[in-house]
C-alpha cells in the first residue's frame, strides 16, 4: 500500500473519530442540560436511586464511546478478529433492552425487561434480529458492519415508535407506513423534544457503534461462493419466518396478542417488534367465518330497500376536527362556556354521543365509517380503509344521493389532497367537485390552519354556485382542519381564550377548548345562514375522534389516563358528538350510537329513501345501536368487547360482518345495487 493511501486512511479515521466525538459530547451535554432527564422535585428515595443511576449510566456509556474512539486496539491479529466477531453477535441481545426499555417506558432498569416480556418473547424477538443480521452480513460482508447498521435499523425503529406514540397516543402499527404522506404533511407542527427513555436508545446506539467501528473489520466470507451460499440460505430462512410468524397462528398460540382497544398495552406486553408483526398479520382481513357470496346474496335479498317521500333535502355533512363536547360527559369547569350553541340545538334534531373507533388520529376511519355505513369493527385494528382496501369505485353515500337525482355533489377539504389518499377515495366515490387547500387561498386561519369561519364560508358559496346550475338537491361532504393537533398555539393567541378552573396547568386543553368554542360559533353561522332557505335542507354536524392531550389534563377530567384504564370505562375516550339538525319539521330524539349508523338514521328521519343496507342497519341499530372497534354496546346498555356465539347478538353482527366483507373487500361477488339503490328491486 502507498504511502499517500495511508496518509488518506489515516485522515478519514481521524475525522469519523471526530464525528463521533461530537455525537458522543453533545449527547451527553444534551443529557445535562435537561434536568428533567435526571431530578424531579419532590422525589422520593426510590426515584432520586433511579435518577442518580441515570447519570451513572450516562457517564458510563459516554466514557465508554470516547474510550473506544480515541485509545487504540490492543488487540491484534487473530485474537482481535475473534473479539470483533463476538461483539458483533452481543449486538443482537444487546440493541433489544435499549429499544424495550425507550418503548415500556418506566421507571425500570433495562434489564428488567425480561421481567416485563418474558424470556420466551424475547427469544421471538431474537430469532427476527438474527434475520436482519444476517442480511445486513450478506449485504455488507463485514461483521462489525452488520452489527452497525442492525444497532442504527433498530434504534430508528425506537424513535420513530415514540413519536408516533407521542404525537398520537398509539405506538407504530404496520398501517401506519400506508399513510406516510398524511404524517408528512403535518410534520412540521409538533414538537420533537425527546423524553429520557428514548435518549438513553440513542445513547446506547452511538456508544455502541463506536465500539463497534474501532474493534476492526472482520470479513465474513472468504470467497463469493461462500457470500452465495450463505446467500441462499438466509433466504430459506427468511421465507420460513414469514410463512411462520405471518401466515400461521404461531405469535398467537406462544401469547403475542394484539390489544386494537389500545395497542400500547400489546406494546408494553409483548415487546416492540412482536408486536409490529402482530399489527402486520392484523391487516390480512379474512373472509369472516362462514361467509359465501351466494348465502350472503340469500340474506340481502331480505331487504328490498325503500322509496322516500318525496322530500330531498340539501344535505350538508361537517366531519369537525376532533370536535368533542368534553364538558357533556367530564366534570370540569371553564371560565366561559365552550359549545354554548351546539349543547343548546334541540329543535328539529337528534343528537347524542357518537362512538367511534378512532382516538387522536385516523381521521378517516370515522369518515370511511359514516360515507359507506361499513364498522371498523370486522377491519384490522389499525388499518385505514382509504390507503389499503378502497382502490376501485366502490358503493358509498355519493354514488347512492347521484342516482336519485342530487348534482354538483362536492367533497371538502381545507388541506392537502394526499392526506389519507383523499383525493384518489374522493375520485372513487364519484363527487363531481373536489376541494382541497388551493381553493381556500386567502382564507381567514386560526393557529395556522383554515378556520373554521372560512369553511362555513366555502360552504355557503359552494351552495350559491350550485343553485346557479340548478335546482338538484345539493350534497356536500366537508372535512375541516382547524382543530387539528398539536394545540401548542397558546389560547391569547388564539383569541377569545377559555380557560379552566382547576388546580393545574392544562395548556393544551385549553388550546383546544379555545378551539372548539371557534367551531360552536362557525356552526351556529352555519345553522343561522340555513335557516333562512325555504329549500329543505339537512344538516350533519359531528366530530371525528377526541383529541391526543396531556396526561396532566386526562387524570383531573377523567379522573384517569387511558393506559390505567380496562374494559368498558376505556370506552370514554372514543366517543365524540353529533347532531341532526333540519330546517323543517322532524323528530327530536336524543340517542347515542356509533357512526356507521348515522346515515340511515339521518335518511330515516327526513324521509329519504333507504337501500337494502340502510334497512338492515336500521333494524341492526334497534338492537345493537353501537358497534365499533372497540367493541358493542346493546339496547339493555350491556357491553360486549367481543361477540362470541353464546351473544344473544352473534347472528345479527356476523350477518353485518358478512355485508362489510361484500361491500369492501369481495370487489368479484359485490352486489352494488343492495348498497347503493332506494326502491322496491330486490338487492341480490
Amino acid at each position: 500500500m502507498s504511502e499517500e493511501k495511508k496518509t488518506g486512511m489515516r485522515k478519514g479515521a481521524f475525522a469519523v473519530r471526530c464525528i463521533d466525538s461530537v455525537l458522543l459530547a453533545g449527547l451527553a451535554l444534551f443529557f445535562f442540560l435537561n434536568p428533567s432527564f435526571y431530578q424531579n422535585k419532590p422525589a422520593d428515595a426510590d426515584t432520586a436511586v433511579i435518577h442518580a443511576g441515570r447519570i451513572v449510566y450516562v457517564l458510563v456509556l459516554s466514557a465508554g464511546g470516547f474510550a473506544a474512539v480515541w485509545m487504540p486496539n490492543p488487540l491484534k491479529g487473530k485474537v482481535k478478529d475473534r473479539v470483533g466477531i463476538l461483539l458483533s453477535f452481543l449486538t443482537m441481545p444487546l440493541v433489544v433492552f435499549p429499544l424495550e426499555y425507550a418503548n415500556i417506558r418506566t421507571h425500570m432498569l433495562p434489564s428488567d425487561v425480561f421481567v416485563m416480556i418474558g424470556e420466551k418473547k424475547l427469544l421471538l424477538t431474537g430469532a427476527v434480529i438474527f434475520l436482519f443480521f444476517c442480511w445486513f452480513l450478506v449485504i455488507g460482508g463485514v461483521w462489525q458492519r452488520a452489527a452497525i447498521l442492525l444497532s442504527i435499523l433498530v434504534c430508528v425503529f425506537g424513535v420513530v415508535n415514540y413519536y408516533v406514540y407521542a404525537f398520537r397516543g398509539v405506538p407504530l402499527l404496520a398501517s401506519d407506513l400506508t399513510v406516510l404522506q398524511t404524517a408528512m404533511n403535518v410534520a412540521g407542527d409538533y414538537d420533537y423534544r425527546l423524553d429520557y427513555y428514548t435518549f438513553s436508545l440513542l445513547l446506547f446506539t452511538v456508544c455502541w457503534c463506536c465500539v463497534l467501528s474501532f474493534s476492526g473489520k472482520k470479513k465474513a466470507f472468504r470467497n463469493w461462493k461462500v457470500r452465495v451460499g450463505v446467500l441462499a440460505a438466509v433466504l430459506v430462512l427468511t421465507i420460513i419466518t414469514d410463512r411462520v410468524y405471518l401466515h400461521t397462528k404461531f405469535l398467537r398460540q406462544h401469547g403475542v396478542s394484539f390489544n386494537t382497544f389500545k395497542p400500547q398495552k400489546s406494546f408494553a406486553k409483548n415487546g416492540t417488534i412482536l408486536t409490529f408483526i402482530r399489527s402486520i398479520q392484523m391487516m390480512n382481513v379474512e373472509p369472516p367465518e362462514g361467509y359465501s357470496p351466494d348465502q350472503t346474496k340469500k340474506l340481502m335479498s331480505k331487504y328490498t330497500g325503500k322509496k322516500g317521500s318525496g322530500v330531498q333535502p340539501n344535505i350538508i355533512i361537517v366531519m369537525d376536527e376532533a370536535f368533542c363536547d368534553l364538558q357533556a360527559s367530564l366534570d370540569f369547569e371553564t371560565d366561559v362556556e365552550v359549545c354554548p350553541f351546539f349543547s343548546s340545538l334541540r329543535e328539529n334534531t337528534i343528537r347524542g354521543k357518537l362512538y367511534v373507533s378512532s382516538y387522536g388520529g385516523r381521521t378517516a376511519n370515522t369518515e370511511y365509517e359514516v360515507l359507506t355505513e361499513d364498522s371498523m369493527a370486522f377491519l384490522p385494528g389499525g388499518s385505514t380503509p382509504y390507503q389499503i382496501f378502497i382502490m376501485q369505485p366502490m358503493p358509498n353515500l355519493d354514488s347512492t344521493l347521484e342516482k336519485e337525482g342530487y348534482s354538483h355533489t362536492v367533497g371538502m377539504h381545507p388541506y392537502m389532497p394526499s392526506g389519507y389518499n383523499r383525493k384518489k377515495v374522493y375520485e372513487l366515490f364519484g363527487f363531481d367537485n373536489l376541494l382541497f387547500l388551493e381553493a381556500f387561498e386567502g382564507a381567514s386561519t386560526v393557529g395556522g390552519r383554515v378556520s373554521d369561519d372560512a369553511d362555513v364560508d366555502k360552504i355557503i358559496q359552494e351552495y350559491e354556485e350550485a343553485r346557479k346550475e340548478s335546482d338538484a338537491p345539493f350534497f356536500i361532504h366537508n372535512v375541516t382542519m382547524q382543530n387539528h393537533s398539536p394545540y401548542e398555539v397558546p389560547a391569547e393567541q388564539l383569541g377569545d381564550p377559555v380557560h379552566i378552573l382547576a388546580d393545574g396547568s392544562y395548556p393544551d386543553a385549553e388550546s383546544y377548548l379555545t378551539l372548539i368554542r371557534k367551531s360552536d360559533q362557525a356552526f351556529e353561522k352555519l345553522i343561522g345562514y340555513f335557516e333562512n332557505i325555504e329549500e329543505p335542507t339537512v344538516i350533519l354536524f359531528y366530530g371525528d375522534h377526541q383529541p391526543r392531550l396531556s396526561d396532566d389534563f386526562c387524570r383531573m377530567a377523567y379522573g384517569k389516563t387511558m393506559d390505567d384504564m380496562e374494559g368498558e370505562e376505556l370506552l370514554q375516550y372514543y366517543d365524540s358528538n353529533y347532531v341532526i339538525w333540519a330546517n323543517f319539521d322532524i323528530e327530536e330524539k336524543e340517542m347515542d350510537i356509533s357512526s356507521n349508523y348515522l346515515i340511515p338514521i339521518m335518511k330515516q328521519a327526513t324521509g329519504m329513501g333507504l337501500t337494502g343496507y340502510e334497512e338492515f342497519l336500521l333494524q341492526l341499530h334497534e338492537k345493537v345501536p353501537v358497534v365499533s372497534l372497540n367493541g358493542c354496546i346493546d339496547r339493555d346498555g350491556v357491553f360486549y368487547r367481543e361477540i362470541n356465539k353464546s351473544s344473544p347478538w352473534y347472528e345479527d353482527l356476523l350477518e353485518y360482518n358478512y355485508y362489510v366483507y361484500n361491500h369492501l373487500l369481495d370487489d368479484n361477488n359485490r352486489v352494488d345495487s343492495f348498497f347503493e339503490d332506494c326502491g322496491d328491486e330486490k338487492a341480490a
